[in-house]
């Protein structure tokens, strides 16, 4: 027979099991940091498609986080960039390595993200790099952060005295991004290619850039950063969860004062008039 005191024991421990700690997501996120400098010193690396990598760090990454994700909070769903899954009304996003190339190359721009959703809205985000020992977080609420010290988009209002960073994929048409390159060189943008989508929207967020742009990346290179840069005050281009891990989404990120002027940009250049 179940008695009250039990039933608010099972109440208790279900609570505990689906309340998420970030910092605890945090350590982890870390570990795994250590994990992908001990391949960074000797990468190996397999092609999934034409300038797309898998390193060995992606695969063990990924799987250590969500061992860790999946004990410690199985009523969430988890979804994973090298071997999928769900996104149910809470769960997390995990991209175990953002920047593979980077990291191949020996190219120190590169993190591992992870994310927790919850009825639709990202509630916080987390990258770390573990080269240069930089841990980027964004909560709902609660502010960004570099290594604990809040962050703020840059207060840049001109063009001319802008730095973008650009993004690009071969798996999709770059027809757009060349003709806002165009009209951004026209206007004497200094440009950036960073090579991490990830990275890239973290640096808006701590005013390294004054806007990202990357016509499509997937759920799991943006959503991590998307919540830095609205919480540091920035503006994020918007994007519907479900559909974007589907088929992924546009990866805009830009500081307020930049917004209209950028958008302008994007939003002309469409289509060839």
């Amino acid at each position: 027979m179940t008695t009250n005191t039990t039933r608010k024991n099972m109440t208790a421990q279900f609570v505990a099991k689906t309340q998420v700690n970030i910092n605890e997501c945090i350590d982890w996120v870390k570990q795994a940091g250590m994990m992908a400098l001990e391949h960074y010193k000797k990468p190996e690396m397999s092609l999934k498609g034409t300038q797309d990598y898998l390193s060995q760090a992606d695969k063990q990454i990924e799987n250590f986080l969500k061992d860790k994700l999946s004990h410690s909070y199985p009523g969430h769903s988890i979804l994973a960039e090298e071997s999928g899954g769900s996104l149910g009304e809470s769960g997390f996003i995990i991209d175990p390595l953002d920047g593979t190339e980077n990291f191949l190359r020996k190219i120190p721009m590169w993190g591992i993200c992870l994310s927790f959703v919850e009825h639709k809205k990202v509630t916080w985000g987390i990258i770390f790099n573990p080269v240069t020992d930089e841990l980027f977080v964004g909560q709902r609420g609660k502010g960004a952060t570099l290594n604990g010290e809040r962050l703020e988009v840059s207060s840049v209002e001109s063009l001319s005295e802008c730095c973008v960073c650009l993004g690009h994929s071969y798996r999709t048409d770059n027809t757009h991004l060349h003709r806002i390159k165009g009209e951004l060189i026209k206007n004497k943008v200094s440009l950036r290619l960073g090579g991490s989508g990830a990275i890239g929207l973290a640096y808006v967020a701590a005013g390294r850039y004054d806007a990202f742009i990357e016509e499509h990346l997937q759920i799991w290179d943006f959503i991590h950063a998307s919540i830095m840069i609205e919480e540091a005050g920035g503006f994020f281009y918007p994007f519907d969860i479900d559909k974007s891990v589907t088929g992924g989404g546009v990866g805009v990120g830009i500081n307020k004062q930049l917004k209209s002027q950028i958008l302008e940009i994007y939003e002309t250049t469409k289509e060839v008039v």
